[in-house]
């Protein structure tokens, strides 16, 4: 009798643990799928925000950025030099091609926003789902879809006149085949379609004077500029004197300037910056990385640890889980 109710005893408590190790499999996969699951929401949310929040995709290719003669000779014409578009996209009067019109919508001049960069070509046009307001409230011809809600991502100004371009810093316009020249500009070439079809070429134009950095008067000048990476331009300047450099780009915050180890004044006019430059100055570096780009970093960096650490606990449990389960569930006993 003390032998079966022995046996009783121990198979109850067997039964128990197993039961208990089930459930706890059971609830160690639940957690896994969960885990899964949400895991693959975010990854999909966030490729679904990358796909979607701009207007399109760029065409694709066999070659990557494929090379013309059109866009040799414009390259080697315009080099390092902003170029603006002159497409006849000038206003959003009626009957105009809403929704999209004026400064926002790309009529097909030049190379599409964006994808210049890839052709080493500046471009006075902007394809960015993050376009401050601000840029489209700057552009000074009326009537050209500044105000318009909605497609803040385009940003392609129509630049007709040699005043224009050269508040923006602009020292090239490509003018399109839509037969206006352009005012106060001198003519450097003209461009053939890629097709070779000569209806529709298209004119280079240089605007004289016009540089994207240059001095707001007195004695002292640019001598050269380049740029540095994605995020820098070194400025050779001659300043006996001193006074104010103009950068032909978007006041946004997270510009510095620096010469000679020291940090320059810098202030917004009109959406543009100008720095102020101290005497006998001969080069200048302006960097741009904006304080939300290293708190993002930062926190890309905390959400990284974060993961690895629940992986790493989840792998100590499992580990865990699976030793416990090896072990005896009956310790064995004489009768």
């Amino acid at each position: 009798g003390a032998l079966v109710l022995g046996a009783l005893a121990s198979g109850v408590v067997a039964g128990r643990r197993h039961r208990r190790a089930r459930h706890a499999r059971h609830a160690a996969a639940r957690r896994g799928t969960r885990a899964r699951l949400t895991v693959g929401a975010l990854a999909g949310a966030q490729g679904a925000a990358l796909v979607f929040a701009s207007v399109g995709l760029n065409s694709f290719a066999p070659a990557s950025f494929p090379q013309t003669a059109s866009l040799t000779m414009l390259r080697a014409r315009v080099g390092s030099s902003l170029l603006a578009l002159d497409a006849g996209n000038v206003s959003c009067a009626p009957p105009a091609k809403l929704p999209a019109c004026g400064v926002r919508r790309w009529e097909g001049v030049g190379i599409y926003p964006e994808t210049n960069i890839g052709y080493h070509l500046a471009e006075l046009a902007v394809h960015d789902p993050t376009i401050p307001r601000a840029v489209f409230a700057s552009w000074p011809v009326a009537d050209a879809g500044q105000g318009l809600g909605g497609n803040l991502n385009v940003f392609v100004p129509n630049v007709d006149t040699a005043a224009l371009a050269a508040a923006y810093g602009a020292a090239f316009v490509l003018e399109g085949p839509h037969g206006v020249a352009p005012t106060g500009m001198v003519k450097v070439a003209t461009i053939p379609a890629s097709n070779g079809e000569a209806a529709a070429a298209m004119t280079l134009w240089r605007v004289p004077g016009a540089a994207r950095f240059s001095f707001a008067a007195g004695p002292d000048s640019v001598s050269s500029s380049r740029r540095v990476g994605d995020r820098t331009y070194v400025v050779k300047v001659r300043a006996p004197a001193g006074g104010a450099l103009v950068a032909h780009v978007t006041a946004l915050p997270g510009w510095r300037a620096r010469a000679g180890g020291r940090s320059l004044a810098l202030r917004d006019v009109g959406g543009q910056l100008r720095v102020a430059v101290p005497a006998h100055v001969s080069a200048i570096t302006l960097t741009y990385w904006p304080a939300r780009l290293s708190a993002g970093i930062a926190a890309a960096l905390v959400a990284l640890a974060a993961l690895l650490g629940a992986g790493g606990v989840a792998l100590v449990r499992s580990r865990r889980g699976r030793r416990s389960r090896r072990g005896p569930l009956v310790a064995s006993s004489g009768g």
